[in-house]
């Protein structure tokens, strides 16, 4: 009985990475929509309102924008991938 009681923890240690990972992947996926959801609206209203000088600007400032969330999505997601893989040894040799 002793030897189930021993492996609890490492089961934890890995479900914690795992869960980990997917909410990273989850992030991920939210910078993507923000990024299509500011070039999708900056592109209606520089199509839609091609007379009105103010919505035109900020239809072209949010496209300007909108590689920026990708850019800071991406980063975030390796950066964090970098941090599990290299701590990734600590919660293997626990087993």
């Amino acid at each position: 009985m002793s030897k189930q009681t021993s492996k609890i923890p490492v089961i934890q240690v890995i479900l914690a990475y795992k869960r980990t990972s997917l909410a990273n992947d989850r992030t991920l996926l939210s910078f993507i929509h923000v990024f299509l959801a500011l070039l999708i609206s900056g592109l209606g209203l520089i199509n839609f309102f091609k007379n009105h000088q103010i919505y035109y600007y900020v239809g072209i400032t949010l496209c300007i924008l909108s590689p920026v969330a990708l850019i800071l999505g991406a980063t975030i997601y390796i950066r964090t991938q970098k941090m599990l893989r290299r701590h990734e040894h600590t919660w293997n040799s626990e087993g």
